[in-house]
C-alpha cells in the first residue's frame, strides 16, 4: 500500500506475470537489466536493457549495475542534479561490474576505472568495513581483490541467509556498526565455502 513505483535491477526482463500483477495493483515497474530478453517483453513502464532487439544504445555489454547507473545518470541530468553527487556510488558500481563477471571493456571498463579510484580513495562506509574484513586496508584494491575477496562476501548472505543483510551493510553510515555487520557477512562467506 502506498507504493506506486518499483525499480528492479539485474532481474525482471522475463518476469511477465509478476509485472502484469504489479500493474493490476497500480504499481509501475522500471526494469534495469542486462540479461537477454525473450521475444515477449514484460508490460513495464520502462525497460532499460541494451540486449533488446530494438536497442539503439551503442554499448550492449553493460553490467546490471552499469544499466542502473546509466539510469541514475539520466535521472540526474533530467533533474538538474550535479553528476558529482553520483561519484560516491562508483565504488559500488566497480564492485558490481567485477562481481557480475561481464567483459571489462567499453563502458564497463570506464565505470570500473573510476569506481576503483573511488574505492581506493574514499569508499562507502559499508565497503570500507568489507575491505577491513578482507585485510585490504591501506592496500591498492584491484579487480582481483573484488572478484576473489570482496565480491564473494557481498554475495554470501544471499546464498546462505538473505540478501538484505548485505544491503543493510552497504547502506550503513556508522563504521562501527558496519564492522559488526561485515563480520556477520564474513561468517556467511565461511558457511558458503563449506557448502561449496
Amino acid at each position: 500500500e502506498g507504493i506506486g513505483l518499483i525499480i528492479v535491477l539485474d532481474c525482471g526482463i522475463k518476469a511477465i506475470e509478476e509485472i502484469k500483477y504489479a500493474g493490476e495493483k497500480g504499481i509501475d515497474v522500471i526494469i534495469c537489466d542486462h540479461h537477454v530478453p525473450d521475444k515477449e517483453l514484460p508490460p513495464a513502464l520502462a525497460i532499460l536493457n541494451a540486449k533488446r532487439e530494438d536497442n539503439t544504445y551503442p554499448y550492449t555489454d553493460l553490467s546490471a549495475c552499469g544499466v542502473g547507473f546509466k539510469f541514475m545518470q539520466a535521472f540526474a541530468q533530467n533533474n538538474n542534479i550535479d553528476f558529482k553527487n553520483l561519484v560516491p556510488l562508483l565504488d559500488l558500481v566497480a564492485v558490481s561490474v567485477a562481481s557480475d563477471i561481464v567483459p571489462i571493456m567499453g563502458e564497463n571498463r570506464i565505470l570500473t576505472h573510476h569506481g576503483l579510484k573511488q574505492l581506493n580513495s574514499n569508499p562507502s562506509v559499508g565497503l570500507k568495513a568489507i575491505i577491513d574484513i578482507c585485510g585490504l586496508t591501506n592496500k591498492e584494491i584491484t579487480i582481483s581483490d573484488i572478484v576473489f575477496k570482496i565480491g564473494p562476501r557481498i554475495n554470501a548472505s544471499g546464498r546462505v541467509q538473505e540478501g538484505s543483510k548485505t544491503v543493510d551493510l552497504l547502506i550503513e553510515k556508522d563504521f562501527s556498526i558496519a564492522l559488526e555487520k561485515s563480520n556477520r557477512i564474513n561468517e556467511y562467506n565461511e558457511t558458503r565455502k563449506d557448502l561449496d
